[in-house]
C-alpha cells in the first residue's frame, strides 16, 4: 500500500505490454490505499489512472474493507469500461459481539448500509466474500444471526474459514474455544446455504453472453 500512483502506474504499464489483459489490485485493506502515502491519495484516483492504460482490458478489485468504500469508487465500478463490477469485502461476521470480539473495527449496521449502497448503485455485482466461524466464544445465537444473514444477502460467491487456534495470537488464550466438530457443523451449514443460492445465480446466466 506505500507504493504512489506514479509508481503503481509505470509498473502496471510495463505489464500491459508484456501481454497482461486483467490487473487485479489486492492488498490486506485495498480500500485504506493512500493513508500512509503524502498527499493520501485515494483508490479510486489510482484505479482512474490504471483504468487509462492502453492494453488493460479488466481491472479487479480484492480485499475492500466496509469502512473505506467511497462514493467515487461505486462510481468507477458502475460507469467505467475496464473496472469490473466485482468487490471481493471480507465481512468475517454479522454479529455485533463476534465483531468486537475479533477486534474488527466496524458493526452490523454499516456492513449492511454498505452492502445495500453497493446493490444500489452498482447495478449486476459481484460480490464475494469470506467468513469464519467457531471464534471463541461463537454461541448457536450469534452463528444463526450469520446464517440468517448469508440466506438474506445472496452473496454470489461465499468461503467459510473454520477459526484456528494459533499459538502466540490473542485469540488463542480467550475463553469458550469451540470443539472442532461443531466448527465444522457451523462451516458445512453456511456452505451448504450457499451452495443453493449458488446455483440460482449460475441458473439466472443461462442464455446470457458474458
Amino acid at each position: 500500500n506505500s507504493r504512489g500512483i506514479e509508481d503503481l502506474v509505470v509498473e502496471a504499464q510495463r505489464l500491459a505490454a508484456s501481454g497482461v489483459r486483467e490487473l487485479i489490485l489486492v492488498a490486506q485493506d485495498l480500500t485504506a490505499y493512500g493513508v500512509d502515502i503524502p498527499g493520501r491519495p485515494p483508490l479510486h484516483e489510482l484505479v482512474e489512472r490504471l483504468a487509462q492504460i492502453d492494453g488493460l482490458a479488466w481491472i479487479r478489485l480484492m480485499y475492500a474493507y466496509p469502512r473505506n468504500i467511497k462514493m467515487p469508487l461505486l462510481e468507477l465500478m458502475r460507469d467505467h469500461p475496464k473496472v469490473l463490477p466485482y468487490l471481493d469485502m471480507p465481512i468475517q461476521h454479522i454479529h455485533g459481539a463476534m465483531l468486537k470480539r475479533m477486534n474488527r473495527a466496524t458493526v452490523p449496521e454499516k456492513i449492511r448500509s454498505i452492502l445495500t449502497r453497493l446493490k444500489d448503485q452498482v447495478p449486476g455485482l459481484t460480490m464475494r466474500t469470506t467468513f469464519i466461524v467457531g471464534y471463541p466464544g461463537e454461541t448457536e445465537a450469534e452463528f444463526q444471526a450469520l446464517y440468517d444473514f448469508v440466506q438474506d444477502m445472496e452473496f454470489q460467491r461465499v468461503g467459510v474459514f473454520r477459526y484456528s487456534q494459533e499459538e502466540g495470537t490473542p485469540a488463542a488464550t480467550l475463553p469458550d474455544q469451540i470443539p472442532e466438530k461443531i466448527k465444522a457443523e457451523r462451516q458445512a451449514a453456511i456452505m451448504e446455504l450457499q451452495a443453493g443460492i449458488h446455483r440460482r445465480h449460475n441458473e439466472a446466466l443461462v442464455g446470457q453472453t458474458i
